[in-house]
């Protein structure tokens, strides 16, 4: 009995010997496992726990790391629950390296990036916009820096290129047909409403437009003795001769003519009225020139000018009559021309008689060849008759006689675009005024191409 109670206590002694034995077998490869799982990517290797001793006696530093390791081990699992985890090596910094000799090698910075100056679609923009991506100025009639004419005339808006034709036609520096397109033709009566004053400029011109008294369209009732004006066109030349009269085809052309335009602007200044469909007693919106009136067109007979001492200069290659005296610009009308060499004439000319709503006698071979033809038809006045309501024969001062002469349009929307026979054409509105100025007995004269001057607008001051 007193044996078994002996062996059973020496047994209750050694078990817990057996038990650490155990124990450390387990944790050593789990400490392992646990550590490989928690090293973080890319840095170094955690330090391990044997540690070199460095000791001259190799035995005494065997035993000692024998005894290092049994340590370690056997509070490994202690250090798993409650101990901090080993503390790893510093990785390598950036721009360094680890050469084979164990030193540190150091590799130069790279030279630092330029910023990029195109922004992020997520930076913020500056407030402060560059001269480029400034908003475009309203437009104005005035400019502050030296500018070409045809540059402040591009600036102009609707309203404004509109105003500009209605001042220049008001002044009989006639831009062709009133329609707010300022081109060609606005663009050379402006040069000579600038020349035809010393110390004009651009910039005054501009100043005069927009001081203009009055608006720039107006309202114009139809009148109902308007359509004694109005009727249908003949068809052919015979049924053209055999009418009373050669009328307008429309109350709309009526209107249009009227004031110096055509269908296609009434209808932009009018976008609730039917042009096609105009009625006596209709308000129609027209630009606001002097109205040129189909019921009055005749000249008073006279010997004289009207414009003492005026004289008419014909310049072919820009399509434009000037009226002059005393070497002053008076007046200045876009017209059409022949487009023959022949049709260029040279030398001294003249008016040699004015005659209002004329008949016109239609010779085909004369229109095309110069010569009488076979057969001839007399076309009744009117305003859509071949030469208008005005017709000025023009004679050589001296030499043979000549068969042109000055006249209005069944056309006015195509002037200086077109070609003639010979003659020169106006619009009806143009060629009345003309008349008004000049009279029989004028002188009239060929010359080069017109040289403007004074077209920079003046610094502001």
């Amino acid at each position: 009995m007193k044996t078994t109670l002996l062996a059973l206590l020496a047994l209750a002694f050694m078990a817990p010997s057996f038990a650490g034995a155990a124990t450390e077998k387990k944790t050593k490869p789990a400490a392992a496992t646990a550590g490989a799982k928690s090293r973080p990517h890319g840095d170094a290797a955690p330090a391990t726990a044997k540690t070199k001793v460095r000791t001259k006696d190799k035995d005494k530093a065997r035993t000692t790391a024998a005894k290092a390791d049994k340590k370690a081990g056997a509070g490994t699992t202690t250090r798993k629950k409650t101990g901090p985890k080993p503390a790893p090596k510093p990785a390598p910094k950036p721009g360094h390296e680890s050469a084979g000799s164990g030193k540190t090698k150091i590799k130069p910075k790279p030279a630092p990036t330029p910023p990029d100056p195109t922004p992020k679609a997520d930076e913020p923009q500056n407030d402060d916009p560059s001269p480029e991506s400034t908003p475009d100025e309203p437009k104005i009639f005035v400019h502050t820096s030296p500018v070409s004419l045809e540059e402040g005339v591009k600036g102009l808006d609707a309203e404004g290129r509109l105003r500009f034709q209605v001042f220049l036609d008001r002044n009989a520096f006639v831009p062709g047909k009133v329609d707010g397109q300022t081109g060609e033709f606005s663009l050379k009566a402006a040069r000579r409403w600038i020349s035809a004053e010393e110390g004009r400029t651009a910039a005054a011109l501009f100043e005069a437009a927009q001081a203009m008294e009055g608006e720039t369209t107006i309202l114009f009732e139809v009148p109902a003795e308007a359509l004694n004006f109005v009727g249908p066109m003949p068809a052919t030349l015979e049924e053209k001769a055999a009418a009373k009269g050669l009328s307008y085809t429309s109350l709309a052309e009526y209107v249009a003519e009227r004031f110096h335009t055509d269908e296609a602007t009434l209808a932009r200044l009018n976008p609730e009225l039917k042009t096609g469909a105009i009625n006596p007693g209709d308000s129609v919106r027209v630009p606001n020139v002097t109205p040129f009136k189909i019921e009055a067109p005749r000249i008073e007979s006279s010997t004289a000018a009207r414009l003492a001492g005026a004289s008419i200069q014909i310049l072919h290659e820009e399509h434009v009559l000037e009226v002059r005296r005393g070497g002053v610009l008076m007046a200045a009308f876009p017209i059409t021309v022949g487009g023959k060499p022949e049709h260029v004439r040279t030398g001294l000319w003249k008016v040699e008689s004015i005659t209002a709503n004329p008949s016109f006698m239609w010779d085909d071979e004369m229109l095309k060849n110069g010569r009488q033809g076979d057969k001839q038809y007399l076309l009744p006045p009117g305003p859509n008759n071949p030469v208008g309501v005005i017709w000025m024969a023009l004679q050589p001062v001296s030499g043979p006689v000549a068969h042109i002469g000055i006249h209005g349009t069944s056309d006015p929307a195509h002037i200086g675009r077109n070609q003639s026979s010979g003659c020169i054409r106006l619009a009806n509105w143009d060629v009345v005024r003309l008349a008004r100025l000049i009279g029989p007995g004028t002188k009239v004269m060929w010359k080069s191409q017109f040289m403007p001057e004074n077209t920079l607008i003046a610094k502001a001051p």
